[in-house]
């Protein structure tokens, strides 16, 4: 696996493995535990520094994707598990918007794209392409 190297990237595949999870249970709100959620985004063997860093990019992730409309979340049920969390019609509209990242390729909705990188793995997929995925999404929601 290529491991991510800066905050960007950490985010990037956290952001991936949470719209694949709250795709798949939408209407449904769910209960999510950003630490899990962070560590199964980086499945790497990390350092404790290493770990508690992933953690913490993973609530923040949360956060910024609820300030900007992405979902909405509740309260903390427990230390370390939100709930009630579901993404929005903005969130949700977004997943299903077309796209292609190269010129040659057919598009296919966002979350199409997001499945399978998590299909096979964000392991098999450079930072460049989970790159590429997350920043459609973000030029679609900034249109």
């Amino acid at each position: 696996m290529e491991q991510p190297n800066s905050n960007i990237e950490t985010f990037n595949r956290i952001c991936l493995h949470l719209f694949s999870e709250l795709y798949d249970a939408f209407p449904v709100p769910v209960a999510v535990n950003p630490n899990s959620m962070g560590l199964s985004a980086i499945p790497e063997n990390l350092d404790y520094e290493g770990a508690w860093g992933v953690m913490t990019i993973a609530v923040e992730s949360i956060n910024f994707l609820a300030q900007e409309g992405f979902l909405t979340k509740g309260e903390s049920v427990s230390p370390g598990e939100l709930s009630d969390v579901r993404l929005t019609m903005k969130g949700l509209a977004i997943l299903g918007i077309p796209i292609s990242l190269t010129p040659d390729e057919i598009q296919k909705p966002v979350i199409e794209k997001i499945k399978t990188v998590m299909g096979k793995g964000t392991e098999q997929f450079s930072n460049k392409t989970i790159q590429a995925v997350i920043s459609e999404i973000f030029k679609l929601a900034i249109n």
